[in-house]
């Protein structure tokens, strides 16, 4: 999907190298791992490490957390 954007942008003559993909974790966190089912930034601290790491590794150069509407924080 960022590839798409990026595109666009290239096609309407921006420059797509200046684009930087910028995620926001809805975070929830909970004692212990969640099953495979789970969304993304949800579960265990160790899970939400997981995801965090997963999304550097599409290309994320930023990841905001936030935890507003997480239990217990």
């Amino acid at each position: 999907m960022f590839g798409q954007i990026k595109a666009m942008a290239g096609g309407l003559g921006r420059d797509p190298g200046a684009l930087e993909m910028v995620v926001r974790a809805n975070v929830c966190l909970s004692d212990e791992p969640l099953g495979g089912d789970r969304s993304i930034f949800t579960g265990s601290i160790d899970q939400v490490v997981q995801d965090t790491v997963a999304a550097r590794s599409i290309g994320a150069t930023e990841v905001l957390f936030d935890v507003q509407s997480s239990p217990g924080i």
